[in-house]
């Protein structure tokens, strides 16, 4: 079986495999109201099973990929290298890591996401900035 990347052309790199399964999962949530809202019949799609209610830190770092493309990557660079903000690359505290996204760096340029993100998306952008 060939996998074919699905891109995202506005997040600027594609996704493989289980990154797709991560962020389809990430999604799922919101599709019940739309489809609640849809006149017809409704069919019914087998759901994986579910482990935990925590995702794997696997899956965390894979949607934490997806939103440190949409939040971080423009000042951050696409691999944390660094450009117009500091490199990340080798960060391991991971309070330190969902402090900054949370509060931002007040007088360093980065804005305080925490009203953004919600606290799973920032523990998993902490989770993915720590395989930089």
């Amino acid at each position: 079986m060939s996998l074919r990347p699905f891109a995202l052309a506005t997040l600027g790199f594609a996704l493989f495999g289980a990154a797709v399964y991560a962020l389809t999962a990430w999604l799922r949530p919101a599709v019940p109201a739309r489809v609640a809202a849809t006149p017809g019949p409704v069919l019914s799609v087998p759901q994986p099973p579910v482990a935990s209610a925590r995702p794997s830190p696997a899956t965390q770092a894979v949607l934490g990929q997806v939103l440190y493309g949409r939040h971080c990557q423009a000042c951050h660079g696409p691999g944390g290298e660094g450009g117009m903000g500091p490199s990340l690359r080798g960060l391991r505290d991971e309070a330190a890591i969902r402090r900054a996204i949370t509060l931002g760096r007040a007088g360093r340029g980065m804005p305080a996401l925490g009203a953004r993100l919600t606290s799973g998306e920032v523990q998993a952008v902490a989770t993915y900035v720590r395989t930089l």
